[in-house]
């Protein structure tokens, strides 16, 4: 009887630690959502040029982010946290700013809920959704976020990207 609880045990350690050891790039291929790896560029209301990649990095572990328009560049990385086994995002931006996110899936959206603090302090909460229109773009909608979830009842902002060649 013991001998088999202990394999049992020993079975359900494996199990967990395959579990675990999940990367990136296999939950990002198992959701279905790859299509958001690259080069991004979309124009925004003011006629500018916004650019946004997605780069799997290290074995497809990990993320690297580049958020560029006319007034704001952010860098950051998606990893899984190993403690919960889902994405997190971290970020910086070239204003001192920092923010820290996390990533789900909803049927075909990758949705990001984020919060930005700015050098002076103040946060922003949002929720970003990354909607595949067609093998070349996706449309970006960033969405209010109160601080318990609640969503504003209007896009903050709404984006239409090609992917850059």
């Amino acid at each position: 009887m013991l001998k088999k609880l202990g394999i049992l045990i020993a079975f359900a350690g494996m199990v967990c630690l395959a579990q675990a050891q999940q990367s990136l790039g296999d939950m990002v291929s198992g959701a279905g959502v790859d299509w958001l790896a690259g080069d991004w560029q979309a124009v925004n209301d003011s006629g500018d040029t916004v650019l946004l990649e997605f780069k799997p990095d290290l074995d497809k572990h990990i993320a690297f982010v580049h958020y560029k328009d006319q007034r704001t560049e952010s860098r950051g990385i998606i990893v899984v946290d190993p403690g919960t086994g889902l994405p997190k995002y971290y970020t910086g931006d070239n204003k001192g700013g920092t923010g820290t996110g996390a990533w789900s899936v909803d049927g075909k959206k990758v949705i990001l809920k984020y919060k930005h603090t700015g050098a002076d302090g103040t946060s922003t909460h949002m929720r970003i959704c990354f909607a595949k229109l067609d093998g070349e773009s996706m449309e970006v909608k960033i969405l209010d976020l109160s601080e318990r979830d609640e969503l504003g009842d209007d896009a903050r902002w709404t984006g239409k990207f090609k992917r850059k060649k």
